[in-house]
C-alpha cells in the first residue's frame, strides 16, 4: 500500500518489506547541503526506538518496524520541516489497522508460471532459495495457461537460470502449479558457476518477463536487449 502524502510517499510493509518506508531528499527541504547532515537532525527530531534512519547521495531514509510508530513519528519530522500534521491525522486510522500481508509459502521445487500477456504464460521452476531469494529456472514452454502444465519442465529447453529477489513469487503474481524435484544446477549456466548466470542476482525479477516476451515474439530481441553480449551472458537456449 501506498499512502501518498503532500510531500513524500509512505509505503507500507508487504511480502517481503518488514517496515513502513519512507525516502525523500529531506537535506533540501531543511536547506542543508548534504543528505548526512539531514539524517542526524531528523535522528534527533524523532527520539523514537524502532526507526532507522539511513542516508545517500539525495535522499534520507526512514524504515519504521511497527503501525503505532509510524504517525508518532512523521509528526516529530512534520513538525521539524514545520510542514501542516493535518494529513497525518487523516490517514492514522488507515495506518494503525493495517495488516501486513503474509508472503505465499515458498519451496524448492516449486513450478510456476510467469504471465506475459492476457492468456499467456511461460513455465519456471525453482531450484534454491537463499535468504527468501530464489534461484529459478525459466523455460521456452509459452502458451495458454493449460498448455503449459508443470510436466512440461521435463520436455522444456532452458531459456534461462537467475538469481532473483522480486515479489511476484511470494504475491502470487506467478502462481504455483506445481512441485517437482529440480534436477539442474541452480548455479549453471554459460561461463560456468563462477560470474555464470544463476550467480547473477536481480533486486526485482530481472528481466525474465522481458525474455519470454521476445522469445514468444510480442516484442523484438533488440528492445530493452541493445547489447548483444549481454544477452549472450544470459540467455542458455
Amino acid at each position: 500500500m501506498k499512502i501518498q502524502l503532500s510531500h513524500f510517499s509512505l509505503i507500507s510493509p508487504d511480502e517481503l518489506l518488514p517496515y513502513w518506508f519512507v525516502s525523500h531528499d529531506f537535506a533540501e527541504e531543511l536547506d542543508i547541503e548534504f543528505s548526512k547532515e539531514a539524517a542526524t537532525a531528523i535522528k534527533k527530531a524523532i527520539e523514537t526506538r524502532g526507526v532507522r534512519v539511513d542516508y545517500e547521495a539525495d535522499a534520507v531514509t526512514l524504515r519504521i518496524s511497527s503501525n503505532e510508530q509510524v504517525i508518532p513519528t512523521l509528526i516529530s519530522l512534520y513538525n521539524l520541516l514545520k510542514w501542516d500534521i493535518a494529513e497525518l491525522e487523516q490517514c492514522r486510522t488507515q495506518v494503525t489497522t493495517f495488516k501486513r500481508p503474509r508472503p505465499r509459502k515458498l519451496t524448492v521445487g516449486d513450478v510456476f508460471h510467469v504471465p506475459i500477456a492476457e492468456d499467456l504464460v511461460g513455465l519456471g521452476h525453482v531450484l534454491e532459495i537463499a535468504y527468501k531469494a530464489p534461484t529459478v529456472a525459466i523455460f521456452t514452454s509459452i502458451g495458454c495457461p493449460n498448455e503449459v502444465p508443470p510436466s512440461k519442465i521435463s520436455q522444456s529447453k532452458l531459456l534461462t537460470i537467475l538469481h532473483i529477489g522480486g515479489s511476484s513469487l511470494y504475491k502470487g503474481e506467478w502462481p504455483i502449479i506445481g512441485n517437482s524435484i529440480p534436477t539442474l544446477d541452480p548455479s549453471a549456466g554459460p561461463g560456468g558457476k563462477n560470474l555464470s548466470v544463476g550467480s547473477t542476482s536481480y533486486g526485482g525479477n530481472g528481466p525474465i518477463v522481458d525474455l519470454l516476451m521476445a522469445y514468444a515474439g510480442k516484442r523484438s530481441w533488440s528492445e530493452g536487449f541493445h547489447d548483444p553480449q549481454y544477452l549472450t551472458k544470459l540467455v542458455i537456449t
